[in-house]
């Protein structure tokens, strides 16, 4: 076998890849915030941070494919050589499961907004 037909092989048994929402709003509409998941989300980062983080942008909003969407721009602050902040999407469904991703793109992300 060639590497190329190795990895392709590999390419065809493997599962797809995990989707997740845009870390920026795409197609989507303004939403209330949820509160309470809101605040259970942010104490998953800080744990997760190990400490408290500073947020500086934050955004609710709703989509057809994804459902509830919030996504918040943060900073920690023990990490004085931060140059961009982090972007967080968490998402949850109707059926009212919520999941999170982070994204830590090199440049940081456009401003939050719809």
């Amino acid at each position: 076998m060639t590497p190329k037909s190795i990895l392709e092989y590999i390419m065809a048994i493997s599962p797809p890849a995990p989707e997740f929402p845009e870390t920026s709003p795409v197609g989507e509409t303004q939403a209330p915030p949820d509160a309470d998941f809101i605040a259970a989300r942010k104490a998953e980062i800080e744990q997760m941070c190990k400490g408290p983080v500073v947020w500086s942008a934050e955004l609710s909003s709703h989509s057809p494919r994804w459902g509830y969407l919030w996504r918040g721009d943060f900073w920690e602050p023990k990490r004085p050589r931060q140059r961009y902040p982090v972007r967080v999407a968490c998402w949850k469904t109707d059926g009212d499961t919520s999941n999170m991703t982070v994204s830590m793109k090199w440049g940081g992300e456009p401003p939050l907004k719809l």
